[in-house]
């Protein structure tokens, strides 16, 4: 179920922003909260309310909605995307000057409901990203490490190496398989040779013929380059939330 709060004096616009949502997303279950102001959202928030998405206008009673948000950002265990909403640029200005909340987007008013469905439908990706792992056995232990702590995966022979910030992990798997499930959970996943699999996300820099994640530079074989540039250029393909 997917689970979000809309913080907005209008109820107007908390009604169209549900419409959309709800049309966009016709085979989810989901869960809509309204608040009108910062502070009823924090208090919602410490009865252990959780929410994948606040959506928040911050037009009106400034510092309660950013104290809110800080405060659900320094406290919560899990990803939750922030999409900021105003009617004046002044706000959008305000919102951009707290960068430690890290808004997924702004967004202007009167909405443009074309607009504010691709930023959803990308948010919703970002929140799959978050939640799911990857699955695999090694050395009799089964393990599921989070994808966004995957950098990248090498085939040395008849094994996979998974590389962390932490840790590699080896497993015995076919590369094939491997890339499939990745792909079934995440686009973030793509194939730069053969024998590497890699997490966009992690990328630092790029040039036509090599990627750099980790201070690893990697080469890219021309049979995958068209893949992962058009990854890097349009962003990640459209997916239904399952939370």
């Amino acid at each position: 179920m997917l689970s979000v709060a809309i913080c907005d004096s209008s109820a107007s616009v908390c009604c169209q922003l549900e419409k959309v949502i709800q049309n966009t997303f016709r085979n989810c279950k989901i869960n809509f909260e309204e608040f009108s102001n910062g502070a009823e959202l924090y208090h919602s928030f410490c009865t252990n309310n959780y929410f994948h998405i606040i959506i928040m206008d911050i037009s009106q009673n400034k510092e309660d909605d950013l104290t809110a948000i800080s405060y659900i950002q320094n406290h919560s265990s899990r990803k939750t995307v922030i999409i900021y909403l105003s009617s004046t640029p002044e706000h959008i200005e305000y919102a951009t000057a707290f960068v430690d909340t890290h808004p997924y987007a702004l967004l202007p008013k009167p909405i443009d409901e074309c607009h504010f469905t691709e930023k959803i439908i990308t948010a919703c990706h970002e929140l799959l990203y978050y939640h799911k792992c990857f699955s695999f056995k090694s050395n009799g232990y089964t393990y599921h490490i989070p994808l966004k702590d995957i950098l990248y995966i090498e085939k040395s022979g008849r094994i996979l190496k998974i590389y962390t910030d932490t840790k590699v992990y080896t497993t015995y798997c076919k590369i094939e398989e491997a890339y499939h499930e990745l792909q079934v959970l995440s686009n973030a996943f793509i194939r730069i040779q053969y024998s590497y699999i890699i997490n966009i996300h992690h990328i630092t820099r790029y040039s036509s013929k090599t990627v750099c994640i980790n201070n690893i530079e990697m080469n890219i074989s021309k049979p995958y380059r068209n893949d992962l540039f058009e990854n890097l250029h349009s962003g990640l393909p459209q997916t239904q939330p399952s939370m």
